[in-house]
Formats: structure tokens, sequence, C-alpha cells
């Protein structure tokens, strides 16, 4: 049976093996067995070939010869190398050596016309062979307008995963920006979905997305303060919402203290939040219990996950 190797991203490697049904075997790195139609929060997807261990690049390049029988040569490849931590050497390096052996071995290597692509994926010290099944996974095809403060399609489906989710309960993102966690709700079979967002320009930008996405989704504009009015008394299952805040905002703790007012009169089992600001969101939680903190890192952005029931 083939092993199939992931790229999560930093943090929420547990949610993609659990996705997965598969096992955190380094960091941003799952093993699983069987390849899923429509994976949902890993950005990369290839056939492990070979793992090992190497004290240097001539290690990894000697490894790659001897793997190479796995390999035809009618095929056409390029090699994408990916490198984490602290090394005497670049991927481009290891990518360029990589490319001499295999030529000189009798392969096809076209970096224009490639049929495959050979994958090097260098982790500290260690080192994985394989060959890509699918790429840019995160990119999601409906995502036709972009807010700047929005998060990856990833991140998203994560945090419907996070917070346990069930079809037949209503969502609801009040702060919905381009309508990314909407969509990606409804994408994981969740059909009581609401988007609301008080900037018109956000909701015009979140339908376009949603009619993109193919969803029954319709953001409305409304601001924070009108959700006990448009929602019954726990009427939502999940809140699960993006505060990414700036400098530029007025009055954050007064947006932050809003919504859990009104969290607590429509939420009926959890909030969910993704912040660049934990702390301001921690000191206006006094209603609700916090039960899950996960520290995510995309590039050099650091992002957390807060997870609250009702106290």
């Amino acid at each position: 049976m083939k092993t199939y190797i992931a790229k999560a991203i930093t943090g929420l490697e547990e949610i993609s093996a659990e996705e997965l049904d598969g096992n955190v075997i380094l960091p941003q790195t799952i093993s699983f067995k069987r390849l899923k139609k429509d994976p949902r929060t890993v950005d990369a997807i290839y056939i492990l070939v070979k793992q090992f261990a190497f004290s240097s690049m001539d290690d990894i390049i000697s490894s790659i010869k001897n793997v190479a029988k796995s390999f035809n040569k009618k095929t056409i490849y390029d090699i994408s190398c990916s490198r984490k931590g602290d090394h005497q050497f670049k991927s481009v390096d290891v990518a360029k050596e990589a490319g001499i052996l295999l030529r000189k071995e009798g392969y096809r290597i076209d970096y224009k016309n490639p049929k495959k692509t050979i994958i090097i994926d260098i982790i500290d010290q260690n080192c994985l062979i394989g060959l890509l099944v699918k790429d840019n996974i995160c990119k999601r095809s409906y995502r036709i307008k972009y807010n700047n403060r929005s998060i990856s399609s990833c991140i998203a489906a994560a945090l419907i995963k996070v917070a346990n989710t069930k079809k037949q309960d209503v969502i609801l993102d009040p702060l919905c920006k381009d309508a990314v966690i909407p969509i990606e709700a409804f994408k994981q079979g969740i059909k009581h979905v609401n988007a609301i967002d008080p900037l018109k320009n956000n909701v015009r930008n979140a339908l376009i997305n949603c009619k993109y996405a193919k969803t029954k989704v319709i953001p409305q504009c409304y601001e924070m303060n009108w959700l006990d009015t448009l929602f019954k008394k726990q009427s939502i299952n999940h809140i699960i919402t993006n505060m990414l805040l700036s400098k530029h905002d007025e009055e954050p703790e007064k947006l932050v203290k809003e919504f859990f007012h009104q969290a607590n009169f429509v939420a009926k089992d959890s909030i969910v939040i993704i912040t660049n600001k934990p702390d301001l969101i921690k000191n206006a939680s006094s209603n609700f219990k916090l039960t899950k903190e996960i520290k995510i890192s995309v590039g050099d952005m650091h992002y957390t996950i807060l997870k609250y029931v009702k106290n």
C-alpha cells in the first residue's frame, strides 16, 4: 500500500491528521494511507518514495541516486525542493545537484514542461523524497475576491473542525469579510450557514465568492449589535469568525465587548475565533470558558485560535 505525505499549516497538524486518518510524523508533515477526494486543511500531497535522516547534502544526493529506480526514464520530471531548519546548503542547491545526477542516470528533467514532479522535502535532519500528487490545495478556485484581513481557505476549513460541527448545526460568522469561513463550512456539508459583515463592500465581495463556490450562503450587511434581533436566543450552534485586528481599528475593545455580549445571547454550543490579539479577546470573555488555544504560523505571520463554551 502506498504511503502519502500531506503538508499542513504549522500548529494545525493534529487537525489535518484527523481529517486524513493519518499521523503527524514531523512538523507540518502528515503520513496517511488512503487518499481522500477533497482534503480541506492541507496544501500539498505527495507519494512517499523514501524517508531518511542525513548529515550532509551529499547524503541526500546519494539517497536520490539509490531511489532513482523508482522513477520512469520515459517520464519528464521537474524537481521541487523545500527546506526547514538550519543547514549548510540551500534548497535550490539540492534541486540543482539532484537534477544533474538524474540527467546523468538517464532521466528526463525539464522544468518548463514536466509531466510529474519529484519532491525533496527537508525538515531539520530528515529528508523525504516523493512524487507530487497535488499542490496549492489552499488556493481555492472560488476565491475571486480577497479581503486584506482574510485567512487561507485551509485555516478556515480547520476552524470548522475545531468547532466540532455537525451537518445539522447552525453556523454564524458575524465578521465574514470575503466569506471564506462560511464557504468552507458549507463545503463540509453544513447547510445552515449565516454570513454577516458590517461593511457593504465586504458583503458584495462575499456574495461573489459564495456564488462562485456554488453555495446557498447569502451574506448580509448588519452591524454586530443586530445579532440579538436577527437570531433567536441560543439559535446558533457555533459562532466561527476571524478577528484579525489592526492598529487602524477604532475602539477594538468595544468591538470585542459587543461581540461577546451578542454571542452570549445567540450562541448555544461554542465560539471559535482566530485572532492576532488573543489577550484582548481573553480579557473580554468573562461569560465563556476557554477550552482550546492553538497557536499557528503562516510564514512570518502568527495567529491564535481560541475555542470557547459558555460557563
